[in-house]
Order: C-alpha cells, then structure tokens, then sequence
C-alpha cells in the first residue's frame, strides 16, 4: 500500500506529540487535583500561630495568627469587599515577631481610596500587634526585598475597616483536563484530514492510471 511519504513521515512526527501533551496534560490534572484537596484540607485547620523567617510548607489556605509590628502606613488598591463589593483594599507591610523579613498584609476595605487607616503601633516586644486571617502563596506579588512570600488576607479587618474578600481554592484555575482534551482533539483532526488527503490523493492516483491503462 503506497502512501504519500511527505504527509505521512508529518503526521507520523506531529500525531504522537500530539497525543503525548494530552496524556501529560491528563497528568498534570491529577497532580493539581492532589494539590486542590491538600489547600482544602488545610483551610479546614485550626489556626496556626507563626514565627520567625522559618515559614514551613502547606501553609497556603491555611489561617495563621501572628505577632506583627507594621512598618508603615497601608497602600489602597482595587479590590472587593467580603460580600464583593467593588472598592480599594489595603495593603501594609508588617515583621512577624522574631524576623528579618516583611509580610504583606491586606489589612482591609473600604470603598474609598484615601481613608486615614490608624494600624496597630509597635509598643513593645510583648505588645505587638496580633493579625489573624487566610494565607495565600504569592511569591510574584510582593513587592519588597527580602519578603515572606505569602500575603495575609486579615480577618478580622483592622483599623476599622471591613474585611476584605477572602479567596478560596475554587478561585484557582484547573484548565488542565481541557487543555487535555484540547489536545487530543488537535490529533483527531490532524488523523482526519490525514485520512481524508490519503483518500483524495489516491484518487487521483487511480485516475491518472486509468487512461494510461486503457492505452
């Protein structure tokens, strides 16, 4: 059986690729499925008390209390209330007790941008300022030196304002079954046209032989 050598050595390249990335992706789905359940699981955990610069793993999801000293004054930001009203969250950087580093925190709402936030002051080692909310990992959206990667979503709010929206783990985008299927699709139309090529240039094949045939 001949076949057209070009199209076919293409194909035979692209199609397994193809199918390849939809079981990787098919992989991948399973593994953040692993990673979902832990963050839920971790949301569901009594509040964990934190100090230092040692932050261990599995904290994202994870409601933490902390001893905080805020280094200055809060930066308001577009943002949601907890029943999702559009406004300006605020964002404050903060030194849990016994470490080097800055925290930033989301402090709270409001839905102007210029309200005059009076955050806890530093007293005394034994009088700083308790935070208590949700962590989340977001090491690409601190924007000092030498931070802790996590952001504090506090709850309750502080310096009088309301508590801003607190995220969940349905929040965080799990594509990957679809890129999956995206991709096992891709190699169904690719075998397809293949096919239907094969078809066509056999065919014209067979009709150019025919009058040669008849000669």
């Amino acid at each position: 059986m001949k076949l057209p050598v070009i199209p076919t050595v293409m194909v035979a390249i692209a199609l397994p690729i193809l199918i390849s990335l939809g079981i990787w992706q098919l992989g991948r789905a399973d593994e953040k499925a692993v990673i979902l359940e832990a963050m839920s699981a971790a949301a569901d955990l009594p509040p964990a008390h934190v100090t230092g610069d040692d932050w261990p793993g599995g904290l994202d999801f994870r409601r933490v209390t902390i001893m905080c000293d805020f280094t200055g004054p809060p930066t308001a930001k577009g943002g949601r209330s907890a029943e999702g009203t559009l406004g300006y969250s605020y964002f404050a950087y903060c030194e849990p007790a016994e470490s080097l580093k800055a925290l930033t925190v989301n402090v709270g709402w409001d839905r102007r941008p210029d309200r005059e936030v009076a955050l806890p002051r530093f007293v005394s080692p034994d009088k700083r300022a308790s935070v208590s909310g949700l962590l989340r990992y977001a090491p690409t959206k601190i924007g000092v030196m030498n931070a802790i990667p996590y952001l504090l979503i506090a709850d309750p709010a502080l310096g009088g304002l309301e508590p801003s929206l607190q995220p969940t783990v349905g929040d965080i985008p799990d594509n990957h079954m679809s890129y999956a299927f995206q991709w096992f699709g891709f190699a169904a139309v690719l075998a397809i046209i293949y096919l239907l090529f094969v078809r066509g240039w056999r065919r014209g094949r067979d009709n150019v032989a025919a009058p040669d045939a008849g000669r």
